[in-house]
């Protein structure tokens, strides 16, 4: 969303399988998020639907589901 920039800041985060489950993804992702917020930009999180994990991890850290994106590709 060009007209948004430097107001509205897409987040996620991957983590390595071997790191996973240790707090490492929320730690990085809350401080983050707490960075964009002190910047004044809103922070949105941004995952596949079907990534529970990465939808409970937001969750955890203070994210509120609104809705869902449908991004529209072209073919060729």
């Amino acid at each position: 969303m060009p007209y948004m920039e430097g107001k509205i800041q897409h987040t996620g985060i991957n983590t390595l399988e071997g790191e996973r489950r240790k707090g490492y993804a929320a730690c990085t992702a809350a401080l983050a998020t707490h960075h964009l917020i002190e910047k004044g930009v809103c922070p949105q999180w941004e995952c596949h639907a079907e990534n529970t994990a990465s939808v409970a991890l937001a969750k955890s850290i203070g994210y509120k589901e609104y809705g869902a994106a449908y991004i529209l590709e072209e073919w060729e």
